[in-house]
């Protein structure tokens, strides 16, 4: 999916096709250029035509959102944009006057990065992941880890609660 101009019309139409699917999702995070540009629309809306500058944010906000959603792929072509950091940043300035669309867009999406992010480095949350994220750094090799600083849960329980008497 290649994107040549940023507006509302554009913007709603991409919003249209990746929200509950995860192949555009993906073709669209691999488009390295599209994402910087969606995220640049967080904070300089000026330099986007078609629309009033709060419907562009609103509209990119949606947007990076759904994709946060989608593959690990997708959230980590987000996060090498900086998009976690740019919606900070855009919440930070904001005004007493700002639109209350675009404080609600900003934090959902913000929050959506966040439980997106959360989720895939994090542990299972029911137990039900069995691999590591992508990120995760991989032992060199079995030999590698020493048998002393294995550590069982009965091991790592009975030397915590030692510590708290």
């Amino acid at each position: 999916m290649t994107i040549r101009s940023i507006n509302i019309a554009t913007l709603k139409k991409v919003k249209n096709t990746v929200i509950g699917n995860p192949s555009a999702k993906l073709d669209l995070a691999q488009d390295e250029v599209f994402v910087a540009t969606l995220v640049n629309c967080l904070n300089d809306p000026e330099q986007f035509e078609g629309g009033s500058q709060d419907n562009i944010r609103v509209e990119a906000a949606q947007v990076i959102s759904s994709l946060s959603y989608g593959s690990p792929e997708a959230l980590q072509s987000l996060l090498r944009a900086d998009a976690h950091q740019a919606f900070l940043y855009a919440i930070s300035r904001f005004e007493p006057n700002e639109p209350i669309a675009v404080k609600f867009a900003f934090a959902r999406a913000l929050r959506a990065v966040a439980v997106a992010t959360a989720e895939l480095v994090g542990p299972s949350q029911w137990g039900s992941k069995t691999t590591s994220p992508p990120c995760a750094k991989k032992p060199k090799s079995p030999s590698s880890t020493s048998s002393s600083s294995k550590c069982s849960m009965s091991t790592c329980r009975s030397s915590s609660t030692r510590r708290r008497r």
